[in-house]
């Protein structure tokens, strides 16, 4: 009778060593981001901003999948921001170490289809793997930012993620931006290029006679 309860002892106490054993040398599971949902994103209280995040335990948001609906690709992380004014946002991701994708939506976040797009960029102009997207948004409107991967080799619908930079930046308006400021033209024939991200709507512009009123101008 002593034999067996050392025997069964012995045996609980050789489980509980395995047991000890294995929890030790088992590795240990990264947990996602917190805003890895388009439901739990970053708030932005004001521009300019700028973040650094590890998105390389990032996965694919609720609603993506091989049909993607945010041309995002995999490895998502969000981020919102609403503006106060009528104003052009400049947001990339500039010094992150992978290939980035960037979107900017607003609408139901809970019914991803549905939701429209300010733009989307996978690789922005003379910035090799890095994305960037330049627009105008109105005053009051939730912006949901979406930073998501593509791999480096084509052929796969996502890739992993690593070290974001995300940088947000509010994009001065043109200096005749209001109508007080017009600009005079001196002389004919008369051109000029002038980036419109960052002109807003005059509250006291004269009306255009148009079917809608003039936004963005100068």
């Amino acid at each position: 009778m002593k034999q067996r309860r050392f025997r069964l002892r012995l045996g609980v106490l050789f489980a509980c060593i395995l047991a000890f054993v294995v929890s030790s040398v088992s590795p240990a599971i990264a947990a996602p981001p917190e805003n890895d949902n388009i439901g739990s994103p970053v708030v932005i209280d004001s521009l300019p901003y700028q973040a650094v995040q590890d998105t390389s335990e990032a996965t694919w948001s609720d609603g993506q999948g091989s049909d993607d609906p945010f041309c995002l690709g995999a490895a998502t992380v969000w981020y919102t921001f609403t503006p106060a004014s009528d104003i052009g946002i400049d947001i990339n991701t500039f010094g992150s170490d992978y290939n980035t994708t960037l979107g900017v939506f607003w609408g139901n976040p809970s019914n991803p289809i549905s939701m429209s797009s300010f733009g989307c960029n996978d690789d922005a102009a003379g910035h090799g793997r890095q994305s960037q997207v330049t627009f105008s948004a109105p005053a009051g409107l939730k912006l949901y930012i979406g930073v998501g991967s593509r791999p480096t080799d084509s052929g796969s619908d996502g890739g992993s993620g690593g070290t974001l930079v995300l940088s947000a930046i509010q994009i001065p308006p043109p200096p005749n931006d209001d109508f007080a400021n017009a600009k005079a033209i001196a002389a004919l024939p008369f051109s000029e290029t002038l980036d419109l991200s960052g002109a807003s709507r005059d509250p006291g512009q004269p009306s255009t006679g148009c079917s809608s009123a003039l936004s963005h101008s100068v």
